[in-house]
């Protein structure tokens, strides 16, 4: 599996993880194929589409998790220390982020780098800030 779909998330929720962090096969039998718009260079191909089904199989596999997993008997201050890590890890990797989500999109690295992940990371730093 290339690491662009590893991490490919667009309008529609293509190749998605549910039901203990296992990859799930989508039910339909769509594909696509993922090229590059800046010099029209495949990125990835057979990318699975997920239908309704497929979505609905993973909000109920992500309900299940949230409210009989161990999320849902952490202390706030445990779920803090998670969304601080999520944070963490995103800041430290922000430059292969950055790269992924420029190949299929063809924007350019510095905006997604400058705004889009700093913002992301400040959210999960201040949503919990307060958490104790």
């Amino acid at each position: 599996m290339s690491i662009a779909r590893r991490f490919l998330l667009e309008e529609r929720l293509i190749a998605y993880f549910a039901k203990r962090a296992q990859y799930i096969d989508a039910r339909g039998r769509e594909t696509l194929t993922l090229i590059n718009p800046f010099d029209d260079s495949v990125i990835a191909t057979n990318i699975q589409v997920a239908g309704w089904d497929d979505i609905d199989d993973a909000v109920a596999a992500a309900t299940t998790a949230c409210r009989k997993g161990p999320w849902s008997k952490f202390t706030g201050a445990q779920r803090k220390a998670c969304m601080l890590k999520f944070a963490e890890l995103v800041e430290r990797n922000a430059e292969r982020f950055a790269h992924l989500e420029s190949l299929p999109t063809g924007r350019p690295i510095t905006p997604i780098l400058q705004f889009d992940l700093t913002h992301m990371v400040q959210v999960y730093r201040c949503a919990y800030i307060e958490i104790v």
